[in-house]
């Protein structure tokens, strides 16, 4: 039923969908949303398949909202990464780059023993200043705890440490008040 102007309702035409007159599939799985190839298989985008085919939403007109919701999700994402960006470079000030050196480097220590850490914090978390202020305090500790010069250069103590070992030190080091 469509509502009609007048406050009625309008039995709904033979393949006309809630957003536009028009044929659509039927089936979830029969919408091409036009979404990046990264994006197959997105549990949000097979809801909103879902979402379109209950609806009976025209395969254009649910391309069009999918492609909408995506560019404004990339928005928000850019404006909170440069929020972000803006209150650690205020926090930091002129140490600013050598602190970001530091996250990543510590981002790379801990995907090297956690696969995949890097990439949620590339996609995920990298809009969040607390993670940066935590990840510069993991590189400090770190670059800290790997032990003194040897032979005049500094060759860091490489030893493997479970992750139970590490964060028991870790939390050690921070409560004698080690940063």
């Amino acid at each position: 039923m469509l509502i009609n102007p007048d406050g009625g309702e309008t039995p709904r035409k033979p393949g006309q969908g809630a957003g536009q007159a028009g044929t659509h599939p039927g089936k979830p799985g029969d919408y091409d949303l036009g979404l990046p190839r990264e994006m197959d298989g997105d549990p949000m985008a097979e809801e909103f398949r879902a979402f379109a085919a209950k609806r009976e939403l025209s395969p254009e007109l649910a391309r069009e909202l999918a492609s909408f919701h995506l560019s404004q999700a990339q928005r928000v994402l850019h404006q909170r990464r440069k929020q972000t960006e803006d209150a650690l470079r205020r926090e930091w000030g002129p140490d600013f780059e050598n602190n970001l050196a530091q996250v990543k480097r510590a981002v790379a220590y801990v995907d090297a023993q956690a696969p995949g850490f890097g990439q949620w914090v590339r996609e995920e978390a990298g809009d969040n200043p607390a993670l940066g202020r935590m990840l510069l305090w993991l590189a400090r500790t770190v670059a800290e705890d790997s032990g003194p010069p040897r032979g005049g250069s500094h060759q860091p103590d490489m030893r493997e440490m479970s992750p139970e070992e590490f964060i028991t030190e870790a939390f050690a080091n921070a409560r004698k008040g080690d940063n």
